[in-house]
């Protein structure tokens, strides 16, 4: 399957990696690696994060590179992951905008 990102959800990836970038490269560049690693997984186990709790009507899973939570939903029909939100550990949970060819 091939990982995509939803505009929001690139939006706020680029957002974390310029944050942290500001604070410690070192820790910017790890991290990135790790999304990549985890990325490559997904690619091809999509199922293999966990379901979301907090919003069991929507068919969302998760991955965790702490302290972020990534967000996803499996597009069996165009053969792709979408990322659709990134959340901090910290951050309260909202139910994340699914754009419309990935809600249904």
């Amino acid at each position: 399957m091939k990982v995509r990102y939803t505009p929001d959800a690139s939006e706020r990836l680029v957002q974390v990696i310029t944050e942290l970038a500001a604070v410690n490269s070192f820790a910017a560049a790890h991290f990135a690696h790790n999304i990549e690693r985890n990325l490559r997984r997904l690619a091809v186990f999509p199922a293999s994060g966990f379901r979301v709790r907090e919003f069991p009507d929507l068919v969302l899973r998760y991955f965790i590179i702490q302290p972020y939570r990534f967000f996803y939903r499996i597009d069996r029909g165009r053969d792709s992951v979408w990322i659709v939100d990134i959340w901090h550990g910290a951050q309260l949970p909202s139910a994340p905008d699914l754009p419309q060819h990935i809600a249904e």
